[in-house]
């Protein structure tokens, strides 16, 4: 398996953002002085990535506007856009014909550096889809419990004593066979879930940090990050 394709959901409504989401999609909020897409796509396009696929929904002919006048980047990019909420998982499902046998998955509110092709290889034959979590403190609480490099729990509200989720994982395309039919809109969580239930959750864990900008706070913490981005500490500390 050596897939170079990420998929970025970004067709979320934003709501934590309030009204700097109201007329620009998170995806485009301003980061580091660059809207945040051409700052992710940079930064998948260091580590490898060489296609991504945006899955749209709320605002994106916006982002559909801006793919048009951005500047030339290492990364090809094509789009779909949801009809109605889909949900992260949903979106997935609709995206389906665009998508590779097996794909990366970054939340589009997830900054983080890392080798698609690398993580890619680490899915393990038996299993249906990976999750990239990280031992390193962040602002978003711990809510993954792993063991014997399975998932074994995963719960968006935390987990005591466990892990991450950074907003990185690895799926095989079959996986979303297993919310095609299920009513709209569906989580990712909720495939994660059947995962789990199935043993075909696999984890990879990191020490790495990675940044979320789902609310203005957490904006600013990337913009402080990236501020002082060119030290050597800070390149290793947002790369895995």
């Amino acid at each position: 398996m050596t897939s170079r394709q990420v998929a970025v959901l970004a067709g979320g409504r934003a709501t934590r953002l309030g009204a700097l989401a109201e007329q620009l999609p998170k995806v485009l909020q301003p980061v580091g002085g660059r809207p945040f897409l051409d700052v992710l796509l940079s930064g998948l396009g260091r580590r490898g990535c060489r296609r991504v696929h945006l899955c749209l929904g709320h605002l994106a002919e916006r982002v559909e506007e801006h793919l048009r006048v951005r500047p030339g980047h290492a990364v090809a990019v094509s789009t779909s856009t949801e009809s109605g909420a889909a949900g992260t998982a949903g979106a997935l499902v609709g995206a389906a014909d665009h998508l590779d046998e097996v794909f990366a998955v970054v939340m589009g509110d997830t900054y983080l550096e890392f080798d698609v092709a690398d993580l890619v290889r680490q899915l393990p034959p038996g299993a249906l889809g990976l999750m990239l979590v990280t031992r390193a403190a962040t602002e978003v609480p711990a809510n993954v419990a792993v063991r014997d490099g399975l998932v074994t729990a995963y719960d968006k509200h935390g987990v005591r004593g466990g892990l991450t989720d950074t907003g990185v994982a690895v799926l095989r395309k079959e996986a979303l066979r297993l919310v095609a039919h299920r009513p709209l809109p569906a989580d990712l969580a909720e495939l994660f879930g059947l995962l789990i239930d199935r043993g075909q959750l696999a984890a990879t864990v990191v020490d790495c940090r990675f940044f979320d900008i789902g609310t203005p706070e957490r904006i600013q913490v990337l913009n402080d990050w990236l501020s002082d981005a060119a030290t050597e500490t800070s390149q290793e500390q947002a790369s895995c």
